[in-house]
């Protein structure tokens, strides 16, 4: 779509939905204006899958490649084990043990390190997404920190803030308000 700017100047914006699923490819039919500049006379959009069986670009990759073996080797870096599978699929709308597993380490790392006393955590970034499906308690699952971007593939931050009970409330109301819309309202709602 697009949107007005401050100076009333035509901005295009795009989504290709989320968690790197996709790339938006954007067509737009340009045509010379009397006087100078363009304007915009078509567009189209699409989805394209990121998917593996794309060939890659040999002159980027060979940019990126130093970039992917670092992570690579960060992301098998072994944080511990877990007898249960870590289940984040309905995080958004409920209470499950991989939301509680971000809770309690974020806790411990800010009780730990500043130290702070914690009343209240409100997470987010979390996926629809499982790890350690196998992990039984006879069979421990070796959890990663690729496991963890698994679960929470942005990047985050702790940050804590002193609020009082009227701000606590309307940080509340809103996620119920969210919650609701999500729930009852189609592409609504966080």
């Amino acid at each position: 779509t697009f949107v007005g700017s401050a100076n009333n100047v035509p901005v295009l914006i795009n989504q290709a939905y989320r968690y790197n699923t996709y790339l938006g490819e954007v067509v737009l039919g340009m045509r010379a204006k009397t006087g100078g500049g363009y304007e915009v006379v078509a567009r189209a959009g699409k989805y394209v899958p990121v998917t593996t069986n794309v060939t890659p670009d040999p002159a980027v990759k060979a940019i990126v490649q130093p970039y992917e073996d670092f992570l690579t080797v960060y992301k098998s870096k072994i944080l511990g084990q877990t007898t249960v599978p870590l289940d984040a699929l309905n995080a958004y709308t409920q209470e499950t043990n991989a939301a509680n597993l971000q809770a309690d380490a974020s806790k411990w790392k800010l009780e730990k390190e500043l130290p702070v006393s914690i009343d209240f955590h409100l997470s987010g970034a979390m996926t629809n997404g499982m790890v350690a499906g196998t992990a039984t308690p006879s069979t421990p699952y070796t959890l990663t920190v690729g496991d963890m971007f698994t679960l929470m593939p942005y990047e985050n931050s702790l940050l804590v803030m002193e609020i009082n009970g009227a701000q606590l409330k309307a940080i509340l109301e809103r996620g119920y308000r969210n919650y609701w819309y999500y729930k009852n309202v189609p592409n609504h709602g966080g």
